[in-house]
């Protein structure tokens, strides 16, 4: 069992990183039939295929306004001195509230041995674990204190954590292949949506209520049949390609990498009705998506930078924040129909993850540090970014701010730098 999933996480990453995968042409999961009037997409509402740019919607290609440049001399040793550490086999993922920290902790030579750890915030020691758990992606708390994990091999996984040091798998969902992150939303007919950032396969839309079972998803994904695992049926995908290549059928799609939701405390009623959602695509920039019909989703709007690649989102306020390699770039989302870019910042070293969290924005440079953003000004503050470096021979793989401190996950350790 265990070595059919290695196999089958092995395989989905080697595909991922090789642009493969699916044929964008072809939805594997259960078609739901349906039409789609919108002219934005493909006629078939199972696989909606998004290429040649769409001339019928705003491409937006515009620069920022502004450009920004913070040099590996900018970094503020004295910001945040004081460091504890928790060691680890390896730790590159972070999810936090109030009151926890959850990182992976996982092992390539032996995933028997990964699971996550549960860390306390007051005492900054663990106090739980949560066993047999490897390959992850991605860690998202919702709302309610649910813990999502999305996985290579092993689906998406919900943690409870009402007992910290005892959490317990709530629910296990099948899903094709890999999902980069997820998003889980309830519809008005109480039918639960999930969003599903697939890498080549673009983005996934399911619904993940009373959905008939799929045995082709279950023997993709190598569980036994007797596993408890809830089964899915797939509404709609959207398979993003080049817009530069508007005629070639065999162009290679963009990754969907990561998701977002604009920030329902500065919407209207009239924008909360139309439920939108954002994503990233790798090299293809931020599509705006109204998801109000998942079966039948559309574009919005989208930004799409020249030569940038763009490899995580995140939100707060009227505003979209980007890590975009060597640059961050800010959006001004206010109206989603015509999306701004606002600023830029060339950084050192490169970004890949971004977090919005507790008044703060982080975004994690690698050996470059963390680069810390002040959602709202301090006039004691001569700038709202602080750079911070890391201790020798440490790597930021993801970090997070919560209550005066930012926790890094940096591999063999979760670092906690606090003021």
């Amino acid at each position: 069992m265990i070595i059919k999933q290695i196999l089958i996480s092995t395989l989905v990453l080697c595909l991922a990183a090789c642009g493969g995968g699916n044929s964008p042409g072809t939805a594997p999961g259960p078609s739901t039939g349906g039409g789609n009037n919108n002219p934005n997409n493909a006629n078939d509402a199972t696989n909606l295929l998004v290429s040649g740019g769409i001339e019928k919607f705003k491409n937006n290609t515009a620069v920022p306004d502004t450009f920004i440049q913070i040099q590996q001399s900018d970094q503020d040793a004295n910001a945040f001195p004081s460091i504890a550490a928790i060691t680890s086999r390896k730790a590159d993922r972070l999810a936090i509230d109030d009151k926890i920290l959850v990182t992976n902790d996982e092992d390539a030579n032996n995933p028997d041995k990964g699971q996550l750890k549960v860390i306390d915030l007051n005492g900054f020691k663990e106090i739980g674990h949560f066993s047999n758990i490897y390959t992850v992606l991605a860690l998202n708390f919702a709302s309610d204190g649910t813990l999502y994990i999305d996985t290579v091999g092993q689906g998406l996984r919900q943690i409870d954590f009402s007992k910290l040091e005892k959490p317990v798998q709530s629910r296990r969902i099948l899903t094709w292949f890999t999902s980069y992150e997820s998003f889980v939303q309830n519809n008005t007919d109480a039918d639960n949506i999930l969003f599903q950032a697939s890498g080549v396969n673009g983005l996934d839309i399911w619904s993940i209520e009373g959905a008939k079972d799929n045995e082709d998803v279950e023997s993709a994904q190598g569980f036994e049949d007797d596993e408890k695992a809830d089964k899915t049926t797939l509404l709609s995908r959207l398979t993003f390609k080049d817009k530069n290549d508007p005629k070639d059928e065999q162009a290679a799609p963009f990754q969907v990498r990561a998701l977002a939701v604009p920030d329902q405390t500065v919407l209207s009623a009239a924008e909360k009705k139309k439920k939108t959602l954002l994503i990233t695509a790798r090299a293809g920039g931020v599509f705006v998506l109204d998801v109000t019909d998942p079966a039948a989703p559309f574009i919005r709007d989208r930004y799409f930078p020249k030569n940038t690649q763009i490899w995580d989102i995140a939100v707060a306020g009227s505003y979209a924040y980007l890590a975009a390699g060597t640059q961050i770039h800010v959006l001004n989302i206010s109206d989603l129909d015509n999306i701004v870019p606002v600023i830029g910042i060339d950084i050192p070293g490169s970004v890949k993850k971004v977090r919005v969290n507790d008044g703060y924005v982080t975004f994690t440079l690698a050996n470059a540090g963390v680069l810390l953003h002040r959602l709202t000004d301090d006039p004691k503050i001569k700038s709202n970014y602080t750079l911070i470096p890391m201790p020798a021979g440490e790597i930021a793989e993801e970090a997070v701010y919560q209550s005066n401190a930012v926790y890094v996950a940096a591999g063999t350790r979760i670092l906690k730098l606090s003021k």
